[in-house]
């Protein structure tokens, strides 16, 4: 269910509760899960189901600020990455304590010319 193009938000609603991380994780990168339940999983225990979640085509602006600041430095580095990032957020993980999140930023087609010269001085 998970997986399939076809799931209806409903059925993905019933995943939230899964015990399996990685079904919880499909679930929250689809695009036909409702907003309501893409929050749910923005706080998840499992970092990979926060990371999928922010490959959630339909993720809130607010949402993705939110994952900026999560503690996992890969839920950071798929942030980074997300195009709906906003500039500020990704001059923000252009500061991150971890290389990682910093070097996601230059995947993001949306920086300025200015923040790719300050990643080229880095990398």
């Amino acid at each position: 269910i998970s997986n399939h193009p076809n799931s209806q938000s409903d059925e993905l609603s019933e995943l939230i509760f899964s015990k399996w991380w990685f079904i919880r994780a499909n679930a929250a990168k689809h695009f036909n899960l409702s907003l309501d339940d893409l929050e749910k999983f923005l706080c998840d225990s499992d970092f990979n189901v926060r990371a999928s979640a922010a490959k959630n085509p339909n993720i809130s602006i607010k949402a993705l600020e939110k994952l900026a600041k999560d503690k996992s430095a890969r839920v950071r580095a798929v942030v980074a990455q997300n195009l709906k990032t906003p500039i500020q957020c990704l001059e923000k993980l252009l500061r991150d304590r971890n290389e990682e999140v910093r070097a996601s930023v230059a995947f993001n087609s949306n920086i300025s010319l200015e923040l790719n010269a300050s990643l080229a001085v880095e990398f």
